[in-house]
């Protein structure tokens, strides 16, 4: 009887507790989204602070990291950025599909002063200007 009288006691509770459950199941459903749509990432090799420690041997740490894997990541502070040593993405990235993959902003800025707006540094249609002008001086 007891029971009974603490079930009429908690009835005005079911509600709140209703929707705490159903926000506990939509925000399960949620992560477990969230965490599929992370699985599509490549793998994190290293931050820039594990290059900062292995500066001394940056040349050996990155090629320990590329012998475990052919694609991955290293997180910055502010982005993530990704490495390949496969062939064939190299191959698509150079020749195949070059356009697709544009240098940004941040490569613009840190080459400028060194290598201006050459087709080293550019993206879009000026780069397609540099590149028409070469191909005509290679020949």
């Amino acid at each position: 009887m007891e029971f009974i009288d603490f079930l009429f006691a908690m009835k005005p509770l079911f509600p709140i507790l209703i929707a705490i459950g159903l926000a506990g199941f939509i925000i399960k459903i949620h992560g477990i989204r969230n965490f599929d749509k992370k699985r599509k990432y490549h793998p994190v090799a290293g931050t820039v602070l594990h290059e900062l420690f292995n500066f001394h041997r940056l040349l050996e740490y990155s090629t320990d990291i590329t012998s475990k894997r052919k694609i991955y990541r290293l997180l910055s502070f502010n982005r993530s950025e990704v490495y390949t040593s496969d062939p064939a993405n190299i191959e698509h990235i150079l020749a195949t599909n070059f356009s697709n993959y544009g240098k940004g902003w941040y490569h613009h800025s840190v080459l400028e002063d060194l290598l201006g707006d050459g087709i080293f540094t550019i993206d879009g249609e000026k780069w397609r200007h540099q590149q028409a002008i070469n191909s005509q001086l290679s020949y």
